[in-house]
């Protein structure tokens, strides 16, 4: 009997029903892949909480909505989106990662549509708060269903497996915001001739699109109970017939073991007579969630988690600020840049000089960064960390550490060209002419955005891959969960700085907040290292 928990019995049992009577295992073992496939999709489309920036503007000139408003609106979609990760992690390691599938429906879909409809009626900032607060958790089960389904699906590849989902979704935000700013049919034009996005269009197609994709990781997340059905019948088959050496050795044990269907020796039939049939299911959810907090317990009982979360808390904080208030930034860098507040209006940069600073093309170049940096740091960290005689060079590997605080100091660096960038406008009311050129203004401003693309890529790729390695692959979902209360309340802090320093002053000024962001990435750096070097190495953890 296989023992899977009767919550994932349950949810899973009309696709499971539906693969036992219309498809063979043993003729369609194909459906691994698919399940790896429609989970990569789905990355790929989770990623549009990113494009907030895109929205700011409208809510501030459509709806009136405060800087601090539209910050706190940004701030509990974070907090949506991280706050309850821990839990969330723990229920998909627990139940399967199908319940949050389908929790990813109930969020995403109608918050999306109730969005538009409060965009629509210019409702009160607290009820848009709470759209993307549900937005922001949809986000969170989506990603998760999928990177969690990923890992499992191919263990023995643990960095490829978990750095090609979180690659997808950073690639979301550079796909959608290219889609949105190529395609008319989300322009209005407006009676003044100016061109600006359809706010209502653009959420309601989101909700359409959610609605497809979150029904294809429902099927995913089923073909992952199936695979663990087809284990347990690998597994039993291998106890049963010591004397098959064959077999025996074709069927990996524990995290690093292949699901499904790697072993033709398997009788298909005592796989197809398992999938769909509940009666040859054990539902064994205190075993299962007993073994799981043993593992967890472990987790929480070690302080190098700790110095790491403090770590994290200080270098995510700052880069989701920024995501949030680029728009508002960008706005602000145009206004100081041309000395005249109307070049602003134009939010597209569709009938602007050339030289003006596209809020939608820093979005691009953020995503493309971000993007590049996740599929870059995910191939080549499994390579850099392995020891092999043969290599030419690192023949006793380089720790993904180092990869990590190289992606710390581009956020450094990245903090302070903003302070850098806004300093040259300090006489801008006494002079003539500012201190920097418009070109040399837009040219600096693609360089920040991109470094922040590379240090956010990274962070959110080495991260889970260092906590796979430290704590085991098998409890990611909580762990990695776990570590999401970091941004939930650390995008808040950073975020409600900002805000206020912003509305109170409006200019140049305002570098004084990249100042703090800035000495604290520096500071999460420096922990990190130390985290390592003083822990970690002396446990063993010399390259990993």
């Amino acid at each position: 009997m296989v023992e899977l928990s009767s919550v994932e019995i349950w949810l899973t049992r009309p696709f499971r029903v539906f693969v036992s009577n219309h498809l063979k295992i043993s003729e369609h073992s194909h459906l691994q892949l698919y399940a790896f496939v429609v989970s990569l999709l789905a990355c790929i489309c989770s990623g549009t909480v990113v494009l907030y920036s895109l929205w700011t503007p409208y809510f501030s000139s459509h709806l009136g909505y405060s800087q601090i408003e539209i910050n706190i609106i940004g701030g509990f979609s974070s907090m949506g989106m991280y706050l309850l990760l821990p839990l969330i992690g723990n229920l998909a390691d627990i139940y399967g990662t199908v319940l949050l599938s389908l929790t990813a429906f109930f969020t995403f879909v109608p918050g999306y549509f109730a969005a538009a409809w409060f965009y629509q009626s210019q409702a009160s900032y607290w009820l848009m708060t709470t759209c993307f607060t549900a937005i922001g958790l949809g986000v969170s089960c989506l990603y998760f269903a999928s990177l969690l389904t990923c890992a499992n699906i191919y263990p023995k590849i643990k960095g490829l497996s978990i750095s090609l989902p979180v690659t997808c979704y950073g690639l979301s935000s550079l796909l959608a915001s290219r889609l949105i700013q190529d395609v008319n049919w989300f322009h209005s034009i407006m009676e003044d001739g100016t061109v600006e996005l359809n706010i209502v269009r653009i959420f309601r197609f989101f909700g359409v699109m959610y609605s497809v994709v979150c029904g294809l990781s429902y099927t995913s997340s089923c073909i992952l109970t199936i695979q663990k059905q087809i284990n347990f019948v690998i597994k039993n088959s291998d106890h049963s017939d010591q004397d098959n050496n064959s077999l025996s050795s074709a069927t990996p044990q524990g995290d690093e073991q292949e699901g499904l269907l790697n072993n033709s020796m398997i009788s298909y039939n005592s796989i197809e007579e398992v999938v769909g049939n509940d009666e040859l299911i054990t539902e064994v959810d205190s075993i299962v969630e007993v073994s799981h907090q043993a593992k967890f317990s472990n987790f929480i009982h070690d302080p190098s988690a700790y110095l790491l979360l403090i770590a994290f808390f200080l270098c995510v904080g700052p880069l989701e600020m920024y995501i949030n208030n680029m728009g508002s930034l960008v706005v602000l860098v145009n206004k100081l840049n041309f000395k005249n507040p109307e070049f602003a209006n134009n939010l597209l940069a569709m009938a602007s000089p050339s030289s003006e600073i596209s809020i939608a093309t820093q979005v691009s170049f953020y995503s493309f960064s971000s993007t590049a940096t996740r599929l870059f740091v995910g191939a080549c960290s499994d390579y850099l960390a392995s020891v092999s005689p043969k290599k030419l060079v690192f023949k006793n590997g380089v720790c993904r550490i180092w990869l990590l605080i190289l992606s710390l100091l581009a956020g450094v660096i990245d903090q302070f060209l903003i302070v850098y960038l806004l300093g040259q406008y300090k006489d801008i009311n006494t002079a003539s002419t500012t201190s920097i050129t418009n070109n040399h203004a837009a040219g600096l401003y693609s360089v920040i955005s991109c470094l922040s693309g590379v240090s956010y890529g990274g962070i959110f790729t080495i991260y889970p891959s260092v906590m796979a390695s430290i704590w085991g692959i098998d409890i990611l979902g909580s762990t990695w969960g776990s570590y999401m209360v970091a941004p939930a309340f650390s995008s808040l802090l950073f975020g409600i700085i900002y805000a206020n320093v912003y509305d109170y002053f409006h200019d140049y000024k305002v570098g004084v907040v990249f100042i703090i962001t800035g000495i604290s990435i520096w500071i999460s750096m420096i922990l990190t290292f130390f985290t390592w070097r003083f822990n970690w190495y002396k446990r063993g953890f010399k390259v990993f």
